[in-house]
Order: C-alpha cells, then structure tokens, then sequence
C-alpha cells in the first residue's frame, strides 16, 4: 500500500499520456500542411519539415548496407553479424543526478564508463542488446563504478522480462534460456551502492571476464520482490544472482541490514563456470 501510494502520481500520469499516445497513433498528417501555422518552431526546423518527403510505410527500404566483398563471405544465409567498431564504443554516462522510475538502458557499445551517477526511484540500469535471441550482439569492456542507486524496482513490474535487478546486466532469448556467456566480456563493477532497493540488487547472465568488488547493497529485500524476472528463472528474493557467465569474480562486496524477504543472499547458478 506505502508503495502503490508513493507511485499513483506517476501512474496516473503514465495512463493519460498512454492514452493520449494511442488516440494519435493514427492521425496522419496531410501533405498540404503548412507548418509555418505551428508556433515554436525555428527556420531551421521549418525548412527540414519542408524539404522532408512525405512518409509511408512502402518506402522504408529493407536494406540497411549494400556492401561487395572482394573474397567469399565467410557467413552463411541468415547469419546475423555486427561490426565492433561502429556501436558507439567509448562513451561516457557520468556525474548525472536523476529522479525519475524510468531505466538507464545500454544496448550496445564498448569501453564505456557509467560512473559517479546518482539514481533515485529509477527502474533500473539495464544492459542489454534488446534484440532478438539469435542475433549478434556483444559489449566488451564496460565499467560501472560508484553510482548509488536508491529505491529501484518498484515501478512497472515486468515478469516476461530478463531486466530484472537494480543493475541488470543480461541477455535473454525466449523465456526461461539465457544466452551462453560472451555476450558481454569484460565487466568491471565496483564500488556502487544500492540502497532499499526491491528484488535482486545485481543481477548478471551471458558475461565473461567480470570483476565485482566493493560495492554496498544496503537495506536489500525490505519490501517483497515483485515478479520482474521470473519467466528466466531469475531468483526475485536473493540479492545477487549470476547465471550463464564465466570467470566472474567477487571480492569485498557487503551487505548490510539485510530485509525479511530474502531467500539465499547470493545465487551462483551451475552455468556459470570458472
């Protein structure tokens, strides 16, 4: 009820605008339109809308690349393949102080940092390709370094879902399997806080290579874990849960004023391997 109660603004603000997002769902604009009635709008922006074709459905081309290989392809019909170095590779998220119940989402892109961040009632950080189960997808070297996380996991419960945990770092495919690890390789998670948080505080699948060290969870389990995970088989009571990983290591992490609802504190499932 204390939840439900501290969630019904943002709930009820969340159903109008979904409801004012499908009723225009359908309105099309007509070619004739003249935007310059449409007040706000800058020259810059006047002249894009201009100049822009009109849209349809039928001319969105199913090509992405057309690309000659000087050599026999070395991938068979239907492979899925991405290139390494154009997923925006090096990013910074850091330094930023956020309010809100929505998720940090990082689909793609490696030697990036999340660092120094403060998080308050979010969803959750995600990491994910979000893309089909048997498509390519592979983060390298990712650091998540002293953010707090404060009161995540109360918002928008989503049991059909694999993004479960205050740090979410997973790669499903069709619910209950989890990719092999490899997806992600090279994972360095130190020196977060996660505070009150409901459900797992970490959680982590489909990695090799992961350092874990030092990071807080405080006041976990306080309030029973909603369902969010549950498709994957993803422990909702326990506090860090690692499955479908290799060479992941733990090394001074604490827990501290653990809550009633927790089951095992720590659950290392049997796929994941030295």
């Amino acid at each position: 009820v204390t939840i439900q109660a501290k969630y019904a603004g943002y709930l009820g603000r969340q159903s109008v605008e979904i409801e004012r997002n499908q009723a225009n769902e359908n309105t099309v604009i007509p070619a004739s339109f003249d935007y310059a009635r449409v007040t706000g709008l800058s020259a810059e922006v006047l002249q894009k809308l201009k100049d822009a074709p009109n849209y349809s459905l039928w001319s969105v081309s199913p090509k992405c690349f057309d690309v000659t290989l000087d050599k026999e392809s070395p991938f068979q019909i239907g492979d899925s393949v991405f290139d390494v170095d154009r997923q925006g590779n090096g990013f910074k998220f850091v330094n930023n102080k956020i309010h809100s119940p929505g998720r940090v989402l990082i689909k793609a892109g490696g030697f990036g940092i999340v660092a120094d961040n403060d998080l308050d009632t979010p969803h959750n950080i995600t990491v994910c390709p979000e893309i089909p189960g048997e498509a390519a997808a592979g983060i390298k070297n990712l650091i998540i370094r002293n953010n707090t996380i404060r009161e995540a996991g109360y918002f928008c419960p989503a049991p059909w879902s694999a993004s479960a945990g205050a740090l979410s770092i997973t790669a499903g495919t069709n619910p209950p399997n989890l990719r092999g690890a490899g997806v992600f390789d090279g994972l360095l998670i130190e020196g977060n806080i996660f505070q009150n948080c409901n459900g797992p505080n970490l959680v982590i699948s489909s990695a090799r290579n992961v350092m874990v060290r030092q990071n807080k969870y405080i006041k976990p389990q306080q309030t029973k874990p909603n369902d969010t995970g549950i498709s994957y088989g993803i422990a909702t009571n326990s506090v860090v849960w690692i499955s479908n990983s290799e060479k992941v290591q733990m090394v001074g992490d604490e827990a501290a004023e653990i809550g009633p609802f927790v089951g095992v504190p720590i659950v290392v499932m049997p796929s994941v391997k030295p």
